[in-house]
């Protein structure tokens, strides 16, 4: 009996026992999951899908959930295997720029093969370099070595992309890493690899640099329209006289800077950076920008606060605040209360406030250990504040969780990938699909990269959701 058929014997089982009626019926799924693999019909697998779904949320049988990703997957790669090739490849492109999926790249990769291999190493490639999904480099590897269709063998690809694999993989216990390895001696011992092999694996690796993606830090989109009505706050706290640096913050904060002047088109002059900053000059920064937007009539402005630092809570009443670089993390007295902030950024216009926080509440840095003040050992679940209505929080973190480091991209995990989004939106972007776009590529690459979970909010007071349509720019 197969595995699939003995759990849907048990959920069964389990629900006349416990006298629950089922919402699906377990032998009409079994009928369409039979039907959904004979024929391979979307609608079938679409319907199956369904029950599928059903079965997981109505009645919390949690193997359905599997069951249900199985399914899901299937039917978008029988989905992708219907299309045309032209209708492929421009859905696939359109599809991977707004989710930067791993697994639906190497999907295409995959449907691909049997047809046009140049092309499957294209988007094996766009896994590789654009997604967590490293290991598929082996399979550009396994296909210079084969060949395939209408692409020939070339062993000084393969032996490049198993170099690649190999040091992406390092680990002694790398099943992929070790693979490449074992492959690499292969070509040694059989002397594909000499001083004439490594000239042409430098050329090669010259040549694959046009392909990676560029830098945020690089090649910013400059706006040719002027955001005049706008002003721009940005503090980068990284050196801290009684705590743990925070990695990286200042140059969060150059980088967020050259964005708001050029892809977001705010004048020079209404752009306000203070990088490490102690309380009283964070307290004459907000003074400082109060007079010039007073000064300048303009009461409506936009107001765009940037904040890459430490953040501590308030061990007895939660509260979050900002800390200073001459605070004390176990002491919120020296720190700027963030219901303050809010206040004060509210209160400076009657216009649309965007609060951006890559700074985590809970006593921890962005490495992910205690701060050296910490003598609890634990972190801390702050409490959120109330804004006013014309505020919007959007935060690296959410509860307990730290604002990790992106260490390969020398940024804050959350700044890297806001960056990223108005680089490539060239500032167009709505805070709906900035939120959107950042919570699913810095909880996405949270657990591949710090082996920890990072979820990235955005909130506010208003209930009509009308800041889903406003833009940073």
């Amino acid at each position: 009996m197969k595995r699939t058929t003995i759990i849907l014997f048990l959920i069964s089982f389990v629900g006349v026992i416990c006298g629950k009626a089922q919402t699906v019926d377990i032998e009409e799924l079994k009928k369409v999951r039979e039907e959904a693999i004979r024929t391979r019909d979307l609608t079938k697998m679409t319907e199956l899908c369904s029950m599928y779904e059903d079965l997981y949320d109505n009645d919390r049988v949690s193997s359905a959930r599997d069951s249900l990703s199985h399914w899901e997957y299937q039917l978008k790669r029988e989905h992708l295997f219907q299309m045309k090739p032209s209708e492929l490849e421009k859905y696939g492109i359109s599809f991977f720029e707004k989710k930067k999926s791993g697994r639906f790249s190497a999907m295409i990769a995959k449907l691909y093969e049997d047809t046009n291999a140049k092309k499957a190493i294209e988007w094996y490639r766009r896994t590789a370099y654009e997604t967590r999904w490293k290991g598929y480099m082996i399979d550009i590897a396994r296909l210079y070595q084969d060949g395939g269709k209408g692409l020939k063998r070339n062993y000084t690809q393969a032996i490049y992309w198993y170099y690649k694999t190999s040091d992406a993989f390092s680990d002694p216990f790398s099943d992929i890493g070790n693979k490449a390895r074992k492959k690499i001696e292969w070509f040694k011992e059989n002397g594909y690899i000499n001083n004439q092999t490594i000239e042409k694996l430098v050329a090669i690796d010259e040549e694959e640099q046009r392909f990676k993606p560029k830098s945020v830090d690089e090649n910013l989109f400059v706006s040719n329209i002027v955001a005049d009505n706008c002003f721009a706050i940005i503090i980068a706290n990284e050196s801290y006289k009684y705590e743990t640096s925070v990695d990286f913050a200042n140059h969060d904060g150059e980088i967020m800077e050259q964005y708001c002047k050029k892809t977001l088109g705010i004048p020079v002059q209404q752009v306000f950076i203070r990088k490490n900053c102690s309380f009283n000059q964070m307290k004459l920064l907000f003074k400082t920008v109060q007079k010039a937007m007073a000064d300048s009539g303009k009461s409506n402005a936009k107001i765009i606060f940037y904040y890459a630092g430490h953040g501590i809570p308030d061990e007895a009443t939660k509260s979050p605040f900002l800390l200073p670089t001459d605070g004390f993390g176990n002491d919120s007295s020296s720190g700027y209360p963030l219901k303050q902030l809010y206040n004060e950024l509210g209160q400076m216009t009657s216009g649309p406030v965007v609060a951006i926080l890559d700074a985590c509440f809970s006593g921890t840095v962005r490495s992910g250990v205690m701060m050296q003040s910490n003598t609890r050992g634990v972190a801390l679940k702050p409490k959120m504040d109330t804004p006013p209505h014309n505020v919007v929080i959007l935060s690296a973190s959410q509860g307990d969780q730290a604002a990790y480091a992106y260490k390969d991209k020398r940024h804050g995990l959350f700044t890297y990938f806001l960056l990223e989004k108005l680089k490539d939106s060239k500032g167009e972007a709505t805070l709906k699909e900035i939120s959107d776009y950042v919570t699913s590529r810095v909880s996405e690459n949270a657990l591949s990269i710090n082996k920890r979970p990072q979820i990235p909010t955005i909130y506010s007071v208003d209930k009509t959701n009308e800041w889903m349509s406003w833009k940073l720019k």
